[in-house]
């Protein structure tokens, strides 16, 4: 089961004489090309928006570096594949064309694996409850909690870096709850007295961790 929950500075482009710019806004001398994103790194599958601030032209056709192409005076963008990518804007002002050039960093997004295990087995466990949480503290009294969900029939769940709804898997470790009743409907297995702290998350990778699940007669915690 894959769990959606998803830093730098923008990035402002232009050629001309004269170019003065803010986060929002951009201004230009006449006949200048120019464009804006929010930042200058992105992860794959992230929704770019290229703002043109350029002068009035008759038309804008913006060069992705990947292949693709688009015509249009504002566009959207999403990147398959990692890498370094120079994008082009070339604005039209009749005969005459203006272009303006700027790269973006594109990663790989950040991903948690978590499948969970009856203690001492190899036995996977579908059906457990997740909750994903930043700091022990956190853990400890349930609170703030900033992802969650249902391992699949593997006993897995993925949670995906996505900064665009605001969710992002930093490099930190993270505290992981983890329960599911048990068949008779009052005991339950969670890893409560197991493991539940990941490792620092390295950025831009599959990171793995795997839950322990100990059966308990006691009610349980969260």
């Amino acid at each position: 089961m894959i769990a959606i929950i998803m830093k730098n500075k923008p990035l402002i482009i232009s050629i001309g004489l004269l170019y003065i710019f803010s986060l929002n806004s951009c201004l230009v001398d006449v006949n200048d090309a120019c464009f804006s994103t929010d930042f200058d790194d992105y992860e794959v599958g992230e929704t770019i928006t290229f703002r043109n601030c350029s002068d009035p032209a008759t038309d804008y056709l913006w060069d992705f570096g990947d292949g693709n192409q688009m015509y249009g005076e504002e566009v959207t963008y999403v990147y398959q594949n990692p890498g370094d990518f120079t994008v082009t804007l070339t604005a039209y002002f009749g005969t005459d064309t203006k272009v303006a050039r700027g790269t973006i960093h594109v990663t790989s997004p950040t991903e948690l694996r978590i499948t969970t295990y009856y203690e001492g087995s190899s036995v996977t466990v579908a059906g457990v409850d997740v909750i994903l949480y930043q700091s022990l503290q956190d853990w400890q009294q349930d609170g703030n909690r900033i992802a969650s969900g249902i391992t699949d029939q593997y006993g897995e769940i993925t949670f995906i870096s996505d900064r665009t709804n605001g969710f992002n898997l930093n490099p930190q470790e993270y505290f992981i709850y983890a329960s599911r009743d048990a068949d008779n409907g009052s005991d339950y297995y969670s890893n409560e007295e197991t493991n539940f702290s990941t490792s620092i998350l390295n950025q831009g990778q599959l990171n793995l961790f795997d839950v322990d699940l100990r059966f308990s007669p006691y009610k349980k915690k969260k």
